[in-house]
């Protein structure tokens, strides 16, 4: 296995949206209007050749995924200020500081990125409480993960006020 992460295709903006509900995808088409009225042809020719690929490179990025999720696991196993609904899929996920602890949140994040150098995307981006956070874990090396996730413990430990 690599210890780097295997080229995926995050960047890349192609999808469609299916539903038998005509209200829905009339606002769905209103929204696209909105913001583009075509997809880029550079990342459907781009997404044809991901998915005309995929056998070769998938294995290794499912491979990768699923052991930064382990390393992930094994952290949120063992950081007991924190939990989670265990995601099933994908390469983020959304754990939240418990609700019982106290915490100065603009200290905790502004730690985290200044003392830590460790970026997650806060709650508040996704209309959620702060306390929660967006990780993702698979696009960093395992070094760069596991240096992420011991700035959220050291963030932890100096901003929860006991």
């Amino acid at each position: 296995m690599r210890d780097f992460p295997v080229m995926a295709s995050p960047g890349i903006r192609t999808g469609w949206i299916v539903s038998l509900d005509r209200k829905l995808m009339e606002l769905f088409l209103c929204a696209k209007e909105q913001i583009g009225i075509c997809g880029s042809v550079v990342d459907e020719h781009l997404g044809w050749e991901a998915l005309r690929q995929r056998e070769s490179w998938l294995p290794d990025i499912r491979e990768y995924v699923g052991s930064a999720f382990d390393v992930l696991k094994d952290w949120m196993a063992g950081e007991d200020r924190m939990e989670w609904v265990e995601p099933s899929g994908g390469a983020v996920c959304f754990p939240r500081i418990r609700l019982d602890l106290q915490i100065d949140m603009d200290e905790f994040y502004r730690t985290l990125n200044e003392k830590y150098d460790t970026y997650v995307g806060p709650g508040h981006w996704f209309d959620q409480d702060r306390r929660f956070m967006r990780i993702g874990y698979a696009w960093p090396t395992r070094d760069e993960l596991q240096g992420g996730l011991a700035g959220l413990r050291g963030s932890l430990d100096e901003t929860i006020i006991r």
